[in-house]
């Protein structure tokens, strides 16, 4: 999917939040962590553990974009996400930025459209949810003590996406269905996070 949200701000308000959550770990006296290769996890961890976990789908939300065009429908869904995922930081006390949506419909297919449109919204919501909460900057730093790789970090960000996609998904979609439209690659990451709708599960895909 090309579609991604803008990054001059958000780029600034990630390092700022990344650092405060790296600095936040040492005055709770983990200070170990900093220095342990552990660290990058522990901090993604800090950054993902206050959000709630997104329920399954009622029929009411299962009923959501399921007539019309396709456009109308991703519409619905998108602006429905962006809903959810401000409730969650609400509820976590963090402060949310509305997505600066730049559109690109997932390719047209007969089979599990709507899936899909949920699947490639919530991807690009995992990577919007990312950035606002400081991970870009958390895995920054562990390129540049070289505990992370740039194709490690490259493939923490991806799995991360699919891991956050999965977990609000599910509150949409049946979890089946979102796995079966996700790349194969990524399809048990997707699982992961549509198993229980909890962000902070998603931890994992930094240290697989």
């Amino acid at each position: 999917m090309t579609a991604r949200p803008g990054r001059g701000v958000l780029g600034r308000r990630g390092l700022v939040i990344g650092v405060a959550i790296l600095v936040a770990i040492a005055l709770i006296g983990g200070r170990r962590l900093l220095r342990g290769p552990s660290r990058v996890s522990a901090g993604i961890d800090q950054a993902l553990a206050p959000y709630p976990a997104f329920g399954s789908a009622t029929p009411a939300r299962l009923a959501v974009g399921a007539g019309g065009d396709r456009w109308g429908r991703y519409a619905v869904i998108a602006t429905l996400g962006t809903a959810d995922w401000h409730a969650a930081f609400t509820a976590a006390g963090r402060v949310w930025a509305r997505p600066a949506w730049r559109v690109t419909l997932p390719a047209a297919t007969a089979t599990d459209q709507r899936a899909r449109d949920v699947l490639a919204i919530g991807t690009q919501l995992g990577d919007w949810v990312q950035r606002l909460s400081g991970i870009p900057g958390l895995i920054g730093i562990g390129r540049r003590d070289g505990t992370v790789s740039a194709a490690g970090a490259a493939v923490a960000t991806t799995r991360l996406d699919a891991c956050l996609a999965g977990a609000w998904g599910r509150s949409l979609a049946p979890p089946a269905a979102l796995e079966r439209v996700a790349a194969t690659t990524l399809r048990s990451w997707v699982a992961r996070g549509a198993a229980t709708g909890l962000p902070a599960t998603c931890t994992a895909a930094v240290g697989a």
